[in-house]
């Protein structure tokens, strides 16, 4: 008996393993170039092109991406400051993981994605929070951590003082970060001893 059209798209269709590893290596390809296009524009930000934050003056953009890059620098980081490089960290890490995944392997259900989101945002609003505690603005418009770590390391330290602020923020991007990659703390405190 012939399948009709849905039940060759259903949930229990198979790709070929060919075309599976091909999508993700496409996938793994433009994540890349992504997230190099945007290490690129932060890199190059320049506080005198028009921009997110600056209307600018008429002429030549000093950033190497051109005005979308111009744009998207100056929103990233008036929105969370130096904290802003962990965009492209992230896509990289995100394009990695979906190369190094075995063929066949079964996919990550919505909990594990859920909570891997909840790990990265939760990173990103941590490092705003310290960056604006501990680091200088420089060139930035919103300072070190952005309007978001305005936010969270002002308000905290507002109700916990500095080094309360600074603890718990340094305990929660811990717990973040483990969240986000996997990578056990203990195992690289291990791996760092035995190296030393």
């Amino acid at each position: 008996m012939a399948k009709t059209a849905g039940e060759a798209i259903g949930p229990d269709a198979k790709l070929d393993p060919v075309f599976a590893r091909a999508l993700r290596e496409a996938l793994f390809w433009l994540l890349a170039a992504l997230a190099l296009v945007l290490l690129i524009a932060l890199s190059s930000f320049d506080a005198s092109d028009r921009s997110f934050s600056y209307t600018g003056e008429p002429g030549q953009v000093g950033n190497l991406i051109g005005p979308l890059g111009a744009w998207l620098s100056s929103a990233l980081f008036a929105l969370f400051g130096w904290p802003a490089f962990l965009f492209p960290v992230a896509i990289a890490f995100s394009a990695w993981t979906g190369l190094k995944r075995a063929p066949g392997a079964v996919g990550q259900g919505r909990s594990t994605v859920a909570l891997r989101v909840t790990g990265l945002v939760a990173a990103l609003a941590t490092s705003c929070g310290l960056a604006t505690l501990h680091f200088s603005a420089g060139v930035l418009p919103a300072g070190a951590g952005g309007v978001l770590g305005a936010l969270v390391g002002q308000g905290l330290a507002g109700i916990a003082s500095l080094l309360g602020a600074t603890l718990l923020l340094l305990a929660l991007w811990f717990a973040s970060v483990q969240l986000y990659t996997g990578v056990s703390w203990l195992t690289v405190m291990d791996w760092l001893g035995h190296g030393v």
